[in-house]
């Protein structure tokens, strides 16, 4: 891969000089490049003092080789 880095997603950049510090086999930098499965909650609360707030939390899975999802 090369030195450059992304200016459009910093993210990018920033995995690709994972992958080569890491000295991970293309197989397995594509493998994680996308996952197989994302799942996205919303929990919404009413806090002691009254005020209603909502947080996003996020499940990510890149193989089902140790079993399925």
């Amino acid at each position: 891969m090369s030195k450059k880095t992304s200016s459009i997603n910093p993210t990018t950049g920033a995995y690709q000089r994972a992958v080569e510090n890491l000295g991970l086999k293309p197989n397995i930098a594509r493998a994680l490049e996308m996952p197989d499965r994302e799942l996205t909650v919303e929990v919404r609360f009413r806090r002691d003092n009254g005020e209603s707030e909502s947080l996003l939390g996020f499940r990510v899975q890149h193989n089902n080789t140790r079993g399925p999802f």
